[in-house]
């Protein structure tokens, strides 16, 4: 969770861009034509509808695992992707699909576990090692 590693099935499906999940690095559009290139050049130019963003539970005690509705105010804006406790970092970690509205540091929302509500914050991703510098120590 701390690195920003995407999960197949759960971050990463069908359902999601390059773009929206953080790997537009991957994206070659000078590579010739290809199914869903126009799609993918119109959201590199635009910016996608949803960003996968990472986001800090307040209570690291609350753990989203995944499903969970993430809220703003009254209304679900998205779904918990992946989540989980981060134990280098000691934060209790979540992903989801926000739209560019909330996608910013800082901006808060609010996520059910096991019930009730716990804030949670929009965050730099990776929350460890961001320069990606222990993975190749």
């Amino acid at each position: 969770m701390e690195k920003g590693y995407r999960y197949w099935s759960a971050d990463i499906t069908p359902e999601y861009s390059p773009y929206e999940s953080g790997q537009g690095f991957c994206v070659k559009l000078d590579k010739g034509d290809f199914q869903g290139r126009e799609a993918l050049v119109r959201q590199r130019t635009d910016g996608p509808a949803r960003k996968l963003c990472c986001l800090v539970l307040a209570e690291p005690q609350a753990v989203a695992l995944g499903n969970e509705p993430v809220f703003k105010g009254d209304g679900v804006v998205s779904r918990v992707t992946s989540g989980g406790y981060g134990h280098l970092v000691e934060e209790s970690i979540a992903y989801a699909y926000l739209p560019p509205h909330l996608q910013a540091v800082g901006t808060g929302v609010t996520i059910e576990v096991d019930g009730r509500r716990a804030a949670a914050t929009v965050q730099r991703d990776p929350r460890f090692d961001p320069m990606n510098s222990r993975i190749k120590a």
